[in-house]
């Protein structure tokens, strides 16, 4: 095995690590939606009854790797911790130019946040209030 093959396969070898490491990283003010499962008892549904529900957020608090710790939620002043949520989507791509116009089109009638139980309607919502086709 000669030096030069060893190079190759070195370079190689950081550009598939290089590539592996690139994470979108998240940022405070960001535009997020978290997906939260409720659960409850009821004699009806058996012993357990459910649905998940999509909320648009925006990201308050991140750890240093870029991992979002929290959030807080439209037309409220209480935020959601790791613990709250299921999972996050944030925006990294920055397709939402003003997030938190975006977050204050998406409340209702009380000033809090829509939660809406299907994806496909919230991701259509969000779309819709910021401006995107």
């Amino acid at each position: 095995m000669s030096i030069e093959t060893t190079i190759a396969g070195l370079k190689r070898a950081k550009a598939v690590c290089d590539e592996a490491n690139r994470v979108p990283v998240a940022k405070r003010g960001m535009f997020a939606m978290v997906e939260r499962r409720h659960s409850y008892s009821s004699l009806l549904h058996g012993a357990y009854a459910g649905y998940v529900g999509f909320t648009p957020c925006i990201v308050s608090s991140v750890d240093r790797s870029g991992i979002v710790k929290e959030v807080k939620l439209a037309g409220q002043s209480c935020s959601l911790k790791r613990r709250d949520w299921q999972q996050v989507n944030v925006d990294s791509a920055g397709k939402v130019a003003n997030p938190a116009g975006v977050c204050a089109a998406l409340v209702d009638d009380h000033g809090h946040a829509i939660e809406y139980r299907d994806h496909g309607e919230a991701i259509r919502a969000i779309k819709a209030a910021a401006g995107l086709s």
